[in-house]
């Protein structure tokens, strides 16, 4: 998810015609760190500070936020045209996602995109799946104690793997049947 941070610094370099290669260069980013931050990844303080510079805002245009003040205690207070456009701008941007985001839990029906009827196919699956690993399981057990005999320490292995196999089906099976 693209942070707002990021997305103000698209803004700016937009509104003052700051190409990304230009940018990249005359901080001597590369394009990996670019990629990450474009992915989520945070901006460290320094960073943020020399792209403030670079940018022509304070560092505090990055960091406040005023869409999170509720009551509107604070405002956005500014001497620049410039960062006012790009507060409207990435307002315009957030208010789309939001629109997005109410959109598609329409479509599913809720937040996390399953409708019931997908929730219980998808549990189904998880048991024959589980099932089918369990069978399995017991078949090579078989094959491979009547192969090697009455090996003690081939039998000890199949019983400690069979732990941890049925460890592993348990947890994943709470998982599934979790009511959240």
């Amino acid at each position: 998810m693209v942070s707002r941070t990021f997305e103000k610094i698209i803004g700016l370099m937009e509104l003052k015609g700051v190409s990304k290669e230009q940018f990249l260069t005359d901080l001597k980013i590369d394009e990996e760190k670019f990629n990450a931050w474009a992915n989520g990844m945070p901006i460290s303080d320094d960073e943020l500070l020399e792209i403030a510079k670079y940018l022509g805002v304070t560092f505090d245009f990055f960091t406040f936020n005023a869409a999170s003040d509720e009551k509107g205690k604070a405002k956005r207070k500014s001497n620049s045209s410039v960062m006012d456009k790009v507060n409207d701008l990435y307002d315009e941007k957030y208010a789309e996602s939001k629109e997005n985001q109410s959109f598609s839990s329409k479509i599913f029906g809720n937040s996390d995109g399953l409708n019931n009827a997908q929730k219980t196919i998808s549990k189904v699956i998880t048991i024959i799946t589980v099932l089918v690993f369990i069978g399995l399981f017991i078949y090579f057990c078989i094959q491979i104690t009547t192969t090697s005999g009455e090996n003690s320490f081939i039998n000890g292995f199949l019983i400690v793997f069979g732990i941890l196999v049925l460890i592993i089906i348990i947890t994943t099976l709470i998982r599934v049947f979790k009511k959240k």
